[in-house]
C-alpha cells in the first residue's frame, strides 16, 4: 500500500457547525493526514481527536491538513462536537463513512462495522507515504505521526534518510555505498 495512490473519496462531513462535502481531491497539492477512528462516542477516540486537534496548527504550519473518518453519521459528529469536552480542539472535518466504503477502500474496515484506528499520510501527488493501524484499545501518538511527516518531507527535499529517533534539526543519512557498514 505504500507509494500507491490513495483511494479517492467524496462524502458528507461536519466542520465548524456545518454539514459540508469533503473529497480527497480537495487536498491535491497538499499533504494530508487521513485519520480513521471507530466512533465518536467511545473511550479512546475522543482522546485521539483532542490530541490531533491540539497539534492541528503544527500540521497546517508544514503544509498538511487533517481529515478524520468514522462510520458515524454527520449528525453523530455534530452531537459529539457539541457535547464532548475533547471536541473543543477539533477544527478539522469529521467525515461520515456510513456505508463503510471509504474504510473498505483503505483496508481498515472491521468486522464490527466500523473503521479500525488507522492513519495514512498522503503526499501532494496523492500517494500514500505512511500508514499505521493501531489496536482498538490503544490510542495513536499523534506527535509521532507529525514527526514521520516531517522526516518524509525532509527526505523529499534532501534525499537524506532519517535515522531512528530523528527529530527536526538533526542530520540525516546520505545513502552511499561507501559508508555501508560504518553506521
Amino acid at each position: 500500500m505504500l507509494n500507491t495512490a490513495a483511494p479517492a473519496f467524496c462524502t458528507d462531513a461536519y466542520r465548524n457547525g456545518m454539514k459540508v462535502q469533503v473529497c480527497l481531491n480537495d487536498y491535491k497539492g497538499k499533504w494530508l493526514l487521513v485519520y480513521f477512528f471507530p466512533s465518536d462516542f467511545s473511550f479512546v477516540c475522543p482522546t485521539e481527536l483532542e490530541a490531533t486537534g491540539k497539534l492541528y496548527e503544527d500540521f497546517l504550519d508544514i503544509g498538511a491538513d487533517v481529515v478524520a473518518i468514522s462510520t458515524d453519521s454527520v449528525l453523530a459528529h455534530k452531537v459529539f462536537h457539541d457535547v464532548s469536552p475533547c471536541a473543543h480542539h477539533v477544527q478539522f472535518p469529521l467525515l461520515s463513512d456510513r456505508s463503510g466504503q471509504i474504510s473498505k477502500s483503505y483496508g481498515v474496515y472491521s468486522q464490527k462495522g466500523s473503521a479500525h484506528r488507522a492513519s495514512f499520510l498522503v503526499d501532494p501527488k496523492g500517494m500514500i507515504r505512511y500508514y499505521a493501524v493501531y489496536p482498538d484499545a490503544v490510542g495513536r501518538e499523534v506527535s509521532e505521526i507529525l514527526r514521520v511527516l516531517k522526516a518524509v518531507q525532509k527526505y523529499d527535499q534532501t534525499s537524506e534518510q532519517q535515522p531512528a529517533g530523528w527529530r527536526p534539526g538533526m542530520d540525516g543519512i546520505v545513502a552511499d555505498i561507501a559508508i555501508a557498514g560504518r553506521i
